[in-house]
C-alpha cells in the first residue's frame, strides 16, 4: 500500500477505502526510531480516522492529530524527549527520514465486514478520556431511525417514573434496557443461545431503518408493556425481593432495577393487553411475591450471570406460566387471595399466625390457606390466615 505518512500521498488515499482502521507500527530502528515513529504515525493515522468517520460531537471519540502541517508539534514522547515541542521542520534531516519511512501494518475492514468485528474495533478505537459504555458505542456505530426511536422512547413519562428519573439517562443506560427488550421479543427466549451483547448489536445492525409501520408497532409495543408493568408493580417495577430470614423475618425490596427481571417481566407482559393485566393486578403481584420466595432456582437466576440462555428461558417459562394461571385462572376460584383481603387482615392485627411474631410490612406478609389449596382447600376469608412469606415458605407442604 502507499506510504500513508508521505505527505503528497496522504490527502489522496485519505480514508476512502477504509471503514474502520485497527494499525500497529513496527520498531525500524532501535527503540528511538520505533518510539518516534510509532507516536508521529498514530497521531496522522487518527487524524485520517477523524476525518473519515462522521462522529456525533462529544461522542464518537479517536485521536487527533494535524498530519505534517507545519503546526503540528511532538508531545508525549518519553524516548528522546528533548524533541517534544518541535515540529517536523525543526528536525534534523535523519530523523525526518524516520519518520517518513516508518511501516505501518494495516488491517482494512471493509463495509461487509461482520458488524461484530466492527463494533469490536470500534471498542479498540475508544481511547477517550472517558470510555464510552456499550450503548454509547452503538449510537456511533449503528445510525438511523431505529436508534433514534430508542432516544425518543427514553423520555417515555411512565418509563422514567419506573427509573425513578425526571430525565433520560445521560449515558444512555435507559436506551440499552429498551434496546434489551425489543432484542429479545423479537427472538424470543426459545432461540436465544446467549450473549446479549451481541445479540442486541445484531438487533441494531439488521433493523437500521424500519418502516414507519414497524417503528409504529415497536413504539406501542413498548410503551403498553411499560404500562402494565408500572399498573402492577409501580415503582417496585422490576426491583428484586428478598424474603426473610430466621434471624429477620421481614423482607426487602432492592432499589436497584434488575436486568434479569427487566428482561423477564417486561418481555411476559408483552404478550398481554391491558384489559388482561389490568382486573387481575393485585394477583399478579401476589404471584411474583410468591415466586420470589418459594422458587429458589428462580430466585438464583435473579441474582447471578443472568444473560445465560438455560436462565433466560427457565425465568421466562416459569413466570410466564405463573401469569397464564392468574390471568386464566375461573374467578370464582382463584389460587391467591386478593389484596384487599390482606390488607384487612394486616389491619387488623399484623401477626404471624406461624411464629406469632409481629409482621413488620404490608408486602412482606402473605395469606395462607388454612386447608392447603392443593389438598382442595378453597381461596375464601375463613380459609384465610396471615403470615411471614419466609415463615409460609418454611412450612411447606406441612400442617402449621
Amino acid at each position: 500500500m502507499p506510504d500513508v505518512l508521505a505527505p503528497k500521498e496522504r490527502e489522496h488515499h485519505e480514508g476512502k477505502q477504509l471503514d474502520l482502521v485497527l494499525a500497529e507500527f513496527r520498531e525500524v530502528r532501535g527503540e528511538a526510531a520505533g518510539q518516534l515513529g510509532q507516536d508521529i504515525g498514530r497521531r496522522v493515522l487518527f487524524s485520517r480516522l477523524s476525518r473519515t468517520f462522521s462522529s456525533p460531537p462529544g461522542k464518537c471519540r479517536v485521536l487527533r492529530g494535524n498530519g505534517l502541517r507545519k503546526d503540528f508539534r511532538l508531545t508525549g514522547l518519553q524516548v528522546l524527549d528533548e524533541l517534544n515541542g518541535k515540529r517536523f521542520s525543526e528536525l534534523d534531516v535523519d530523523t525526518q527520514n524516520l519518520i517518513l519511512q516508518a511501516t505501518l501494518r494495516v488491517i482494512v475492514i471493509k463495509a461487509e465486514s461482520h458488524p461484530d468485528v466492527k463494533f469490536e474495533v470500534f471498542e479498540r478505537l475508544n481511547l477517550g478520556a472517558e470510555k464510552l459504555n456499550d450503548q454509547e458505542l452503538r449510537n456511533c456505530v449503528y445510525r438511523g431511525r431505529y436508534n433514534n426511536l430508542l432516544a425518543k422512547l427514553s423520555e417515555y413519562k411512565p418509563f422514567l417514573q419506573i427509573q425513578g428519573l425526571s430525565a433520560p439517562h445521560t449515558r444512555m443506560a435507559d436506551r440499552q434496557l429498551i434496546l434489551r427488550f425489543f432484542a429479545l421479543h423479537r427472538l424470543t427466549h426459545l432461540h436465544y443461545r446467549g450473549n446479549m451483547k451481541q445479540v442486541m448489536n445484531r438487533e441494531l445492525e439488521e433493523h437500521r431503518d424500519p418502516s414507519d409501520a414497524t417503528l409504529k408497532q415497536l413504539e406501542e409495543l413498548f410503551t403498553r408493556s411499560i404500562d402494565m408493568a408500572l399498573t402492577v408493580f409501580g415503582k417496585r417495577a422490576f426491583r428484586r425481593f428478598q424474603p426473610g430470614t430466621v434471624q429477620k423475618p421481614d423482607g426487602t425490596w432492592e432499589e436497584r432495577l434488575n436486568f434479569a427481571l427487566w428482561d423477564t417481566l417486561l418481555y411476559t407482559f408483552s404478550f398481554y393487553q391491558k384489559s388482561d393485566i389490568v382486573p387481575n393486578a393485585d394477583r399478579i403481584y401476589e404471584e411474583f411475591l410468591d415466586m420470589m420466595t418459594h422458587d429458589a432456582v428462580f430466585s438464583e437466576y435473579v441474582v447471578s450471570t443472568g444473560d445465560k440462555a438455560e436462565r433466560v428461558k427457565y425465568r421466562a417459562e416459569t413466570w410466564k406460566q405463573r401469569m397464564d394461571a392468574v390471568v386464566g385462572a375461573p374467578r370464582s376460584d382463584p389460587r391467591t387471595f386478593s389484596k384487599k383481603l390482606k390488607v384487612e387482615l394486616f389491619e387488623q392485627d399484623p401477626t404471624c399466625t406461624i411464629c406469632n411474631q409481629q409482621i413488620q410490612s404490608l408486602d412482606d406478609s402473605e395469606v395462607d390457606h388454612v386447608v392447603h389449596y392443593w389438598r382442595g382447600g378453597q381461596t375464601v376469608p375463613e380459609n384465610a390466615r396471615l403470615t411471614h412469606r419466609y415463615c409460609n415458605r418454611t412450612r411447606g407442604g406441612r400442617d402449621a
